[in-house]
């Protein structure tokens, strides 16, 4: 038996052993995909800032106070900003029944202005629907809440080894580097390389922008909600914050519960809220989105939003929030290797447009 013979045996059982350890640890395997790319991505995020520090102080230096200071900012957040947002969740559901009375009655005052107008619709009855299955509705959200929080106590171990990961990956980022390029065949690293600097400077432009967008709009949102007087304003800007990571479905899914803790107030508090997500989101979408991420996406909305909706149904939150990235790198390679394949063939990049 030749040597071509043996590879191909040995890759063929390593393809075959793969499949069954993938059939048989799926969750397993799954978990610790997430969590190696939740540590790469955090490990991303973090670099420029321990080169920076690393300068001036050592990059193990830097390493270890960087660290140590996104632990104390954990404990901060799990030790007071958690109890006050789980407090504040706790009374806006409690609310909820009231709050949909409220906008029962607002609603019944619209029928009859409709009315007068010799405009038949039925909101109070599609709103008087919804209050009819109130009921039915804690319980579902009790049973869905504590099926949550199991979940997150089975991955609970996979999360709390992000951090570890992390740090690794920060730390021995020339060796894993070095050894990742071996994996290169010699006469591909340059266009490999070229292609990676390619991704990394699209990624890092639309992570910052999507990050500084959010927690704009997030501060934004939260402190007009304040000056208005609603109550959960600190749970809902913080709600708005990460709903905007989502592009296009976000803010409009955000906006569902901070309309409803608006009724506590009555109808003008509502229309102060309302007005305040009006000029929020027309600002986003036009000053503050092309000012901060620019053309960064590149990507037609429509097929954004077609991906959006294949992703969420298909990975559920986790795939929205990662398939714009995912989508760009491949865009990046695509291209990369389409235009490697044209200057094989001594095409100009002329002839190829």
């Amino acid at each position: 038996m030749n040597r071509k013979k043996k590879i191909y045996i040995i890759a063929g059982l390593a393809a075959a052993v793969a499949i069954v350890l993938a059939v048989l640890w799926r969750g397993m395997l799954v978990n610790l995909l997430w969590t190696l790319l939740g540590a790469l991505f955090l490990a991303y995020l973090l670099n420029p800032l321990v080169s920076y520090l690393g300068e001036r102080a050592g990059r193990d230096y830097a390493l270890f106070f960087l660290m140590s200071g996104i632990l104390v900012v954990l404990l901060l957040i799990a030790g007071v900003f958690v109890p006050q947002a789980g407090e504040e969740l706790a009374k806006l559901v409690g609310s909820l029944p009231e709050n949909m009375q409220r906008l029962s009655q607002i609603v019944s005052s619209l029928d009859q202005k409709l009315q007068a107008m010799n405009i038949q619709v039925d909101l109070a009855g599609l709103v008087q629907n919804y209050m009819d299955q109130l009921p039915e509705l804690g319980p579902q959200l009790l049973e869905a809440t504590m099926s949550h929080l199991q979940g997150f106590l089975a991955i609970s171990p996979w999360l709390f080894s992000i951090p570890i990961i992390t740090f690794y990956f920060l730390k021995d980022k020339d060796y894993f580097a070095t050894e990742l390029t071996k994996l290169i065949p010699a006469g591909k690293r340059a266009g490999v390389k070229r292609t990676l600097r390619q991704i990394d400077s699209a990624l890092w432009k639309y992570l910052r922008g999507t990050i500084l967008l959010a927690l704009i709009m997030g501060t934004l949102t939260g402190a007009g909600l304040a000056i208005i007087g609603i109550p959960y304003w600190l749970l809902l800007g913080i709600l708005m914050f990460f709903f905007n990571f989502i592009p296009y479905f976000g803010p409009v899914l955000a906006a569902i519960p901070i309309l409803l803790a608006s009724l506590a107030g009555g109808s003008w508090q509502f229309i102060f809220t309302l007005g305040l997500l009006v000029v929020t989101q027309s600002l986003q979408g036009a000053v503050l989105a092309p000012k901060i991420t620019g053309d960064s996406v590149k990507i037609h909305p429509l097929y954004i939003m077609v991906l959006l909706l294949a992703a969420g149904q298909l990975f559920g939150v986790a795939g929205m929030l990662t398939s714009v990235p995912i989508m760009l790198m491949i865009r990046i390679v695509v291209k990369g290797a389409y235009r490697a394949r044209v200057e094989k063939k001594t095409i100009s990049p002329e002839e190829m447009n």
